[in-house]
């Protein structure tokens, strides 16, 4: 068997192997998303007097995801996305822990309500990793392809004909 045709073969295996992790990975996220806007859902109302503001405290080491509905928009200290009313927001802390706040800015009290949810960081590691050997995988396959197809033509031009079929030792 040719070197490079089991080159390609590892290859494909790399590119299986890191589709395989990003879907896990990805199906994980959308998951953590759904759960979080469903609680978000059945959450009811509180009210947020003027000037006054809503801690969330992140433990060291930890992705969370804030979802957020509130009467009018609030200032919440982190990037934001907004989708039909409802505020989505990534939150992290590294080595130590990180602290977060809605705030009302308003001269009259803010219904809200919120949901914070943990993202387990190992499954996320995990998509990145899959997506690096989705690539290293398809780099493989390539290249692994384009010398087999190389080699293959160079042997047909060498003999005048195409190369013959390996042969058994083993038998017919």
């Amino acid at each position: 068997m040719n070197k490079w045709f089991i080159v390609a073969i590892i290859g494909v295996v790399l590119l299986v192997i890191g589709l395989g992790l990003s879907i896990y990975g990805t199906d994980y996220l959308g998951g953590v998303v759904s759960s979080t806007l469903s609680s978000l859902k059945s959450e009811s109302f509180s009210s947020l007097p003027p000037g006054k503001s809503i801690s969330i405290v992140v433990p060291s080491n930890t992705i969370m995801l804030v979802a957020y509905n509130s009467t009018a928009p609030i200032e919440f200290n982190s990037t934001v996305t907004q989708a039909n009313g409802i505020y989505l927001s990534e939150v992290t802390s590294t080595n130590t822990p990180s602290v977060y706040s809605f705030t009302n800015n308003y001269t009259h009290a803010v219904d809200v309500k919120y949901v914070v949810k943990t993202i387990d960081i190992s499954k996320v590691e995990m998509a990145g990793i899959g997506v690096i050997t989705v690539f290293v995988g398809l780099i493989i396959a390539i290249i692994a392809g384009i010398v087999g197809v190389i080699s293959y033509f160079r042997k047909k031009r060498q003999t005048g004909m195409p190369p013959s079929p390996p042969t058994n030792p083993y038998g017919p």
